[in-house]
């Protein structure tokens, strides 16, 4: 299990119970819609897939995401508007407004 290191993780953990489901979350907010875990991981800057693996299966579970059939091999999923995607935006601008205060 991933400890919180940064205002961000340790946001997410408190929000959401999982360090990285916010920043992932903010990731999709802002992307066309259409997920790939092995580019999202990239952009993100974690080491391995694994850390994406369960806020992705989460947001599935919530209804946030849709699985698309699988692509030559590449896994795909898709947004579903939803007023989250911008409560993550929110949670993160809140943070970066509260770091340019102190």
């Amino acid at each position: 299990m991933s400890l919180p290191n940064t205002p961000l993780e340790r946001l997410s953990k408190t929000v959401f119970g999982q360090v990285h489901r916010l920043a992932v979350m903010a990731w999709i907010a802002e992307s066309d819609g259409l997920v790939n875990p092995g580019d999202l991981t990239a952009d993100l800057g974690y080491r391995s897939q694994s850390a994406v693996q369960a806020p992705l299966r989460d947001l599935v579970d919530a209804g946030l995401l849709v699985r698309l059939p699988s692509d030559a091999g590449r896994t795909y999923y898709q947004r579903i508007d939803s007023s989250a995607w911008r409560f993550a935006l929110e949670l993160v601008a809140s943070l970066q407004s509260s770091a340019r205060a102190d």
